[in-house]
């Protein structure tokens, strides 16, 4: 069910359709049949495209780490994908809690300046009008959970990733025997 308004079976919109619609009991109980298909048929078929339309609309936002394997001293960029409509307001995290203390930026579209830097904020943070965040120049201590706000005009949802900075590969190593 999806947002409480879809029915998960058929006999589920046939049952809701009996009840709701004072024709088609009538029609059940004097026996009398009709051509095409039946109102419970009819609130089926809209029920099953409205729920179609939601799963469709609402989306799936997401974090995906590229690269997915961050090293010391390389750069990470926390692509945000899925959002669907025109973002109102982003802002970064570092931790778990979406609190003015662990802010790193807000990014606002169409205001002046749109980057607000937090507490948290370092030259070494970059902010994308897509939402993403790209830290460079890693440090071990950049490995940790954020957590971004990303607001548009539908909804206002929080997303957490973990990021584990891994160390440099050692050097090759030659020994002369």
């Amino acid at each position: 069910m999806v947002g409480g308004s879809c029915y998960d079976t058929p006999r589920q919109v046939e049952e809701a359709a009996v009840w709701n619609d004072p024709l088609l009991q009538e029609r059940r109980s004097t026996g009398e049949s009709h051509n095409g298909p039946s109102s419970a048929m009819r609130g089926f078929i809209i029920t099953v495209l409205l729920c179609l339309t939601l799963d469709v609309t609402s989306g799936m936002i997401s974090i995906q780490l590229i690269p997915q394997y961050p090293m010391i001293n390389g750069s990470v960029t926390l692509s945000v994908t899925g959002i669907i409509g025109d973002i109102e307001a982003v802002v970064w995290y570092k931790g778990t809690n979406a609190m003015s203390q662990y802010q790193i930026l807000a990014h606002v579209p169409g205001s002046t300046p749109p980057l607000f830097h937090g507490p948290l904020y370092s030259p070494r943070f970059l902010a994308f009008n897509n939402g993403s965040l790209q830290i460079i120049a890693l440090h071990t201590t950049d490995g940790g959970n954020y957590t971004v706000t990303v607001g548009t005009v539908k909804s206002t949802q929080n997303l957490l990733v973990n990021l584990t900075v891994y160390g440099e590969y050692p050097s090759p190593f030659l020994q002369l025997l």
